[in-house]
């Protein structure tokens, strides 16, 4: 009749039943899928016995049903024993449910498997491939046929030593997950970086059995940091390294000169005259023959040597594994020798000598910064000794320390002594020729030295920290002044005043600047704070910070030297910039210069687009202002109108030009 007459305790439990519940229950209550003796029947196959029939069967796929009604799924295993005294039902059921989430789970693992972005690839313990995802297939161009039983050797760029490897089986050998960046190569030859994790599976007992290796192809981030670090490292001019990176270098060099006892030589190197050349012929030419200059140095060093541009005309040299002192004569000369060779820029020939300092380690210091302060002593000797020659550093070598010592110490008691001036040099409107504002200009009148180039005092206040009172009084000296010649009748739009590295940085500087151009009585859109290109490289988030509250307060920003830096066209879009000033070594040769009015021209353009004011910078003839009225370029400074002159002279200059009085 199908009810059920006896249950053991595991039966109750999958069907949510008590004992004294469960007797009597039809069976087809707990198995909906059978619904009479009938199903039974159709479920078995006969087995013919001596004296009985045995039918038996084993379902799956079917559905069980608990107390509460809940169907769940269940595997069945029947036997109906027929005898002439009895007739009875065997049934042995199983709950699958957590079977069949297991099995879903391995379903759903293996398709994730398939499916990820990261390769995979599945070894036995020798390292032999058992299998790879297509990702992997994809990544490396190898197909699964290609990888089964051979092993991941074949992936090897010869990129890595032994060691890596040997470091590799150690790890995982002992159970470690090994992690790092493996740079392999695909089945077309090309090189690839894969960030990979190979983690070893292991038995019951502990032993490694297997391993799994999943990487991700990281080429193209591998390549954007190391054209970061290049960039960070090197010269953007000459490609050569630059201050940082030779210092690593020295030490490197330090370091197994201690171990192999020997040298290690720093040149030094500056360029006599230079400053003329490039004041002559402009930027430009300055920049080509920079470049020309470290092709010539590179010629003349060995390999695993390093030639480095520190800055401006300052090139250092690192010769390595040197015997003796003596050793680095030859090459010293045949420097100066390689460049006494005539340049050739632009049509003209050019000579250039060289002034050479040098420092030996150990005798002359033990680090990079040393040495390369006693290679620069050293090297102003040899300019003191005439030029275009190289000389050792000695312990006497302290006349140019005490020099800009005596300079240092005479910056700090300037300003109390009223030793600073500014100068001023117009703006112009390139249309009108009407000055629509001014740059204000420190100089410094040292009683010592006489009127000092802001190019040598300028960077002993950045280092001192000088520059931050001296910034102040600049400030406050340069809105004061706009206030009394606007007071005078003379008409003058607009002030800029140039603010340092040091300044930028100065958490002070927004408050002195509002003082200064309240105390003054003027309107903060009659101030434009000009700030360079490289500043806002080297100080990305202070000058922003500080740019946008110059900006919230109503004063203007002008970009300085603009096309100088590295993606200058960026940051004209992520600063408050009101004012491109084009950089004079873009204006020097135009409208001779093609490339460089193609450049201009496009500036120009872009600026208006943007609705950005253009300043050009260095203008000091007729042909280059025709040229910027034809390029619309708003407003010009240079030579051609006035160079820098002192307050009084600047207001006779503008009394003359808008036809006032002066008194």
């Amino acid at each position: 009749k199908g009810r059920v007459i006896s249950t053991n305790e595991s039966v109750r439990k999958i069907f949510g039943y008590d004992d004294d519940e469960i007797l009597g229950i039809k069976v087809f209550a707990l198995i909906p899928d059978i619904n009479s003796i009938n199903d039974i029947n159709k479920f078995f196959r006969k087995e013919k016995t001596d004296d009985s029939f045995v039918r038996s069967k084993n379902i799956t796929n079917i559905t069980g049903k608990n107390k509460n009604g809940q169907i769940f799924p269940v595997e069945l295993s029947m036997s109906e024993i027929v005898t002439d005294e009895d007739n009875r039902l065997v049934m042995v059921v199983r709950d699958v449910s957590e079977i069949n989430d297991s099995r879903e789970k391995a379903y759903e693992l293996s398709r994730v498997i398939e499916q990820t972005a990261d390769a995979i690839m599945v070894t036995d313990s020798t390292g032999i491939i058992s299998y790879v995802n297509p990702a992997f297939e994809q990544v490396t161009g190898y197909t699964y046929e290609d990888v089964i039983g051979n092993k991941p050797s074949m992936l090897r760029s010869g990129k890595h030593n032994a060691d890596f490897y040997s470091r590799l089986w150690e790890t995982i050998n002992r159970g470690d997950a090994f992690r790092d960046v493996f740079i392999n190569r695909k089945s077309n030859g090309e090189i690839y970086y894969e960030e990979k994790t190979i983690t070893p599976l292991k038995d019951e007992n502990g032993n490694v059995v297997r391993f799994v290796s999943t990487g991700k192809d990281v080429t193209e981030r591998i390549r954007s940091e190391e054209h970061l670090y290049h960039l960070a490292n090197h010269d953007v001019l000459t490609d050569l390294p630059n201050r940082s990176l030779l210092a690593e270098r020295v030490k490197q060099a330090i370091s197994r000169a201690r171990w192999h006892d020997r040298l290690v030589a720093l040149l030094f190197l500056d360029l006599d005259r230079f400053k003329v050349i490039n004041d002559t012929l402009g930027h430009e030419a300055g920049d080509e023959l920079i470049v020309q200059v470290s092709r010539r140095l590179l010629e003349c060093v060995r390999e695993g040597d390093t030639v480095s541009r520190l800055g401006g005309d300052e090139f250092s040299i690192l010769l390595v594994d040197v015997y003796k002192s003596s050793d680095v004569d030859p090459i010293a000369e045949k420097i100066l020798n390689k460049l006494a060779e005539p340049f050739h820029i632009n049509g003209r020939e050019l000579y250039v000598s060289a002034s050479i300092g040098i420092s030996c380690f150990p005798n002359d210091g033990n680090n990079s910064q040393i040495l390369l302060r006693n290679a620069d002593v050293a090297m102003y000797r040899a300019k003191d000794d005439g030029r275009n020659k190289f000389e050792y550093f000695s312990n006497e070598m302290t006349t140019r320390a005490f020099k800009r010592l005596n300079m240092e110490t005479g910056l700090r008691h300037a300003l109390e002594n009223n030793e600073y001036a500014l100068y001023y040099q117009p703006q112009v409107d390139v249309v009108s020729e009407k000055t629509v504002g001014l740059e204000a200009l420190l100089r410094w009148n040292s009683p010592e030295h006489g009127m000092v180039s802001p190019i040598d005092f300028i960077p002993i206040l950045e280092e001192t920290g000088l520059i931050i009172p001296v910034g102040q009084w600049l400030i406050r000296t340069a809105c004061e002044f706009m206030n009394e010649i606007n007071s005078s009748g003379i008409n003058v739009p607009s002030i800029s005043i140039n603010l340092s590295a040091r300044q930028i940085v100065d958490d002070k500087i927004v408050g002195v600047i509002e003082k200064s151009i309240s105390d003054a009585g003027l309107s903060p859109d009659r101030v434009t704070i000009e700030i360079t290109e490289s500043l806002l490289m080297e100080n990305n988030q202070q000058s922003a910070s500080l740019l946008n509250k110059l900006k919230d307060m109503g004063i203007n920003i002008a970009l300085d030297d603009f096309g100088t830096g590295y993606s200058s066209l960026s940051y004209l879009t992520r600063f408050p910039i009101n004012t491109v000033k084009i950089d004079r070594s873009f204006i020097f040769d135009v409208p001779g210069n093609g490339q460089n009015s193609s450049l201009i021209s496009a500036i120009i353009s872009m600026a208006h687009d943007l609705d950005m004011k253009v300043v050009a910078e260095g203008v000091e003839n007729k042909d280059q202002l025709e040229y910027l009225g034809y390029r619309q370029c708003d407003v010009y400074q240079g030579f051609y109108y006035s160079k820098p002159v002192k307050g009084e002279e600047l207001r006779k200059l503008l009394c003359k030009e808008q036809q006032l009085s002066c008194v």
